[in-house]
């Protein structure tokens, strides 16, 4: 059985941990052993803290607006690390690169993916380039996301350095993909880890969360303007249904009738399965709405609508994105989704091919 690391994002995110999930257990299908890096750098480590911390103006207003969800916050964290505590085979725990560097997670085969983990914008960190691995293993790349369209001058040379050092790359964007090609650097592309799983999977991982009365889901990580406005066409729309609001940051607006501020990862996959329609600005909670078969439509955040348009645009979805509330009653389009299924499936055979191949590429095992 052969080794494999996996070196990602492990904040207080819901799409960050589910992806981890979902390759860890693509990864393990492939009768591999496989662990996840516990690389507790302060960005990440903050994330699972109630409040931030202080240290403007911005900070102090995030602060004023999550004191009413303080116990709900601290909940909320408790669900995200037992989450990691259940379903996470770590390593030991890191701080930073030279830690990686001087005591370096043994592993045939070291794997980097997926959100963002190479925008230099976010974290320039050498970690996320596998630059600790050792030369005679194989270090590869799942469905890695950049996040933005140019890489800045400044971080340029190092940045192809970096990625010469993966023998095999795959990124989740084709636009990620034309990006490297620029750079002479090949890559593949491939779906989010969380569209390897099925349905059924996630089913078995969920947990339920009891609301009353069927109910439209909002999830916004950026709230859209005039959210007042959207609620007033939802409830035109959907006379009979509450409006449950998940929140999906500290200072999330207070908007709907249900406010959910103390979900963990099973809740959030419950929330949209259970839903009768989905509205978000989040890039997972598209892609749970399609894995679910949720009638959904999606904004695109300034700045990182990308991904979620290119997502949208592969599997022909793209008008479920809407930018004004007089588009909500597109909520009411019949989605195909028997041939998304048909799409989808081809992808994932298309990501598994890519999988065994790295795998098979290592000629150690245990």
């Amino acid at each position: 059985m052969k080794k494999v690391l996996i070196v990602t994002k492990i904040g207080k995110n819901y799409g960050a941990l589910l992806q981890a999930y979902a390759l860890k257990c693509a990864i393990e299908s492939l009768n591999c052993n496989v662990q996840i890096l516990n690389y507790a750098l302060p960005s990440t480590v903050s994330t699972y803290e109630p409040y931030p911390k202080i240290t403007g103006f911005k900070s102090m207003r995030r602060f004023l607006a999550g004191l009413g969800t303080y116990r709900f916050q601290k909940r909320s964290i408790k669900k995200f690390l037992s989450f990691r505590d259940e379903y996470f085979n770590f390593t030991k725990e890191y701080h930073n690169f030279e830690e990686l560097l001087q005591d370096p997670p043994e592993a045939q085969i070291y794997f980097t993916g997926s959100d963002q983990v190479w925008n230099p914008l976010i974290n320039f960190d050498e970690a996320y380039y596998l630059m600790f691995a050792p030369e005679n293993t194989v270090r590869a790349s799942y469905a890695a996301s950049l996040g933005i369209s140019q890489i800045p001058e400044k971080y340029l040379s190092e940045f192809q350095k970096r990625l010469k050092n993966i023998t095999f790359r795959s990124v989740r964007e084709s636009s990620s993909r034309e990006l490297l090609l620029g750079m002479n650097i090949c890559s593949s592309v491939h779906i989010d880890p969380t569209l390897l799983l099925k349905s059924e999977q996630y089913n078995k991982l969920s947990a339920n969360i009891e609301i009353k009365r069927p109910f439209i889901l909002l999830y916004f990580l950026i709230m859209p303007s005039s959210p007042e406005q959207y609620i007033k066409e939802l409830k035109t729309l959907y006379p009979d249904h509450l409006i449950v609001n998940l929140h999906g940051d500290l200072g999330t607006k207070r908007i709907g009738d249900v406010q959910i501020a103390d979900a963990g990862p099973k809740e959030f996959l419950s929330l949209i399965r259970d839903s009768e329609a989905v509205v978000t600005s989040s890039f997972h909670g598209t892609i749970f709405s399609i894995i679910f078969h949720r009638p959904f439509l999606s904004f695109l955040p300034q700045g990182t609508g990308g991904r979620i348009l290119d997502l949208l645009d592969g599997l022909c979805l793209s008008d479920q994105i809407i930018f004004s509330p007089n588009q909500i009653e597109k909520l009411k389009n019949e989605l195909p989704y028997n041939e998304i299924d048909v799409v989808i499936e081809k992808k994932q055979q298309d990501a598994f091919k890519y999988l065994k191949k790295v795998v098979m590429a290592s000629k150690r095992t245990d």
